[in-house]
């Protein structure tokens, strides 16, 4: 399995669509929001953007596998000493892997661009805890990507993802939403990403009810695969 996730690793990182939208994408944002808007965001904007390329970063690689699937990439892999069990963790820590790259380029940025001074500690903990919340939507990218049938997984992952960022307050700062749209938010995964990553540099920011919440969509996402496969399995001769 190490030899497939070095190759799922390489792939994910020279995919154009992975580097736009999970690496450039925070970036620009943050520049851009940085010159337009002159507030001190160190509790807001870097943890939140960061949060934003790690969850784009984890979802895209294993959604895509519905790709796959439609071209026959799993059969063939069905006929190697690689598992599916294994086929799906690797998928999941090629996710891993990959998101740890745009939560490293925003700290860059806020760092060394714009200077924001920071404690050693701050920013282990930015890095640190927005990696590990990712991993729920590592999960939940492999459930749309075995679930989603093929011609409409660009649009499903595409609106999800959207929609995750958006009314989870990755793109626009909670403060904007109306209360009920705030309890709306609370529904999605995505809301809750974004308290552990400022939990990290807030010390108003309680994570620990948002590990709680995002360790159940994990468990969830598992137990959806570990359905999905063993009825695979059932229905195979």
């Amino acid at each position: 399995m190490l030899g497939y996730l070095a190759l799922e690793t390489r792939r994910a990182l020279r995919c154009r669509r992975y580097l736009l939208l999970a690496v450039a994408l925070p970036a620009v944002l943050f520049l851009g929001y940085r010159l337009a808007v002159p507030f001190d965001g160190d509790a807001y904007l870097v943890p939140t953007l960061a949060a934003l390329g790690a969850y784009i970063a984890a979802t895209l690689p294993t959604a895509r596998i519905a790709l796959e699937r439609a071209g026959g990439w799993q059969r063939q892999l069905s006929l190697t000493p690689l598992t599916p069990g294994a086929y799906l963790t690797a998928k999941a820590l090629t996710a891993m892997l990959v998101s740890a790259t745009p939560i490293a380029v925003v700290c860059l940025l806020a760092r060394f661009v714009d200077q924001v001074d920071l404690a050693a500690g701050a920013w282990t903990r930015i890095v640190a805890g927005i990696w590990l919340a990712t991993l729920p939507f590592a999960l939940l990218g492999l459930v749309l990507g075995q679930l989603v049938a093929a011609r409409d997984q660009p649009v499903v992952a595409g609106g999800a993802l959207t929609v995750g960022a958006l009314l989870g307050g990755l793109l626009v700062p909670l403060a904007l939403f109306p209360g009920w749209l705030v309890d709306v938010a609370k529904a999605l995964p995505t809301y809750w990403l974004g308290e552990v990553a400022r939990s990290t540099v807030d010390q108003h920011t309680d994570a620990r009810d948002a590990a709680m919440v995002l360790a159940a969509w994990t468990v969830e996402a598992a137990v959806v695969l570990a359905v999905h496969q063993w009825r695979t399995r059932r229905r195979r001769p």
